[in-house]
């Protein structure tokens, strides 16, 4: 209840409009949490995907959101991590030659959980449902690197030694953030790449529904499954998020309001102690929640 009193209090503030940016307390946090800076977020907006978002030329696709230039083939061939990469490096395409392995959150900015194909079938007619290597490696698990299943949509973790994914390239892109990715404003945390505002509280495990309603109470709402995913931070584990922005986020799943129709609805949730992403389960299953303005 008192996690609960906060979250509405500190949602409330900043929908006010307030723009005081608070430090943190450094002698409440362990020393671990603040020696480094997290990794793997995004410096672009994760608006919902339609609309005339695409320019769409005979071997690349740029996103116009995210200024990003993909590779609009697909080889179909199944890859090493490392073999993904070297594709990606030796492509050439539309008079271009600085093409790279996309990273976990390049993905997400184009896959649409919510529907079939996951990406758009204009854009990339010969998208294969199978899982497509990003390049992210998560550094609390050695081996392993983030791919996303075009099935469905899930972000999963795979061996990257293993000729397990396929390979979409990319290049371009915006630019880095320059400075702090997130400001912390009251209780909310603010997220200068994707321009979203979050709750540093959440809301405890609880239905779907209830998740939803207590959001919308507070006149926010839940997240998005493409923009929870933006919080991950591939630098940590148990829990996947900066702990110093986010303290006490439990390593477990949390509610998004995408929604997979398989037969029953089940929402999507990503899962905070290592980042990767279900729907799996019905909406009266108890999880966690955090919500966005």
């Amino acid at each position: 209840m008192i996690r609960a009193l906060a979250l509405a209090l500190a949602l409330l503030l900043v929908g006010c409009g307030s723009d005081v940016v608070l430090s943190i307390d450094a002698s409440t946090i362990d020393a671990a949490t603040t020696s480094r800076p997290g990794r793997g977020y995004a410096a672009f907006a994760m608006p919902e995907l339609g609309g005339e978002r695409y320019e769409i030329r005979s071997a690349v696709v740029e996103d116009l959101v995210t200024g990003l230039i993909w590779q609009r083939g697909d080889t179909g061939a199944l890859r090493t991590l490392e073999d993904a990469r070297a594709e990606c490096d030796a492509l050439e395409l539309d008079g271009r030659d600085d093409f790279r392995l996309p990273t976990r959150v390049e993905w997400v900015s184009i896959v649409a959980p919510a529907r079939s194909p996951t990406v758009d079938g204009d854009a990339f007619p010969d998208a294969l449902a199978e899982y497509h290597w990003s390049t992210s490696e998560p550094d609390e698990a050695p081996g392993s690197a983030f791919s996303v299943y075009l099935g469905a949509g899930e972000t999963t973790l795979g061996l990257a030694s293993r000729p397990s994914a396929r390979v979409r390239c990319v290049a371009a892109g915006p630019a880095p953030i320059d400075g702090a990715q997130h400001e912390v404003r009251d209780e909310g945390v603010h997220d200068r790449g994707t321009g979203l505002t979050w709750s540093r509280a959440v809301i405890d495990a609880t239905t779907w529904t209830e998740a939803r309603d207590a959001c919308t109470a507070i006149d926010a709402r839940l997240p998005t499954i493409r923009e929870l995913q933006t919080l991950v931070d591939e630098s940590r584990r148990a829990p996947a998020i900066d702990p110093a922005l986010f303290p006490d986020t439990p390593s477990e799943r949390h509610w998004t309001s995408t929604i997979r129709d398989a037969g029953e609805p089940q929402p999507w949730t990503v899962d905070f102690l290592d980042g990767q992403t279900y729907a799996d389960e019905l909406g009266d299953v108890p999880h966690v929640a955090r919500c966005v303005i």
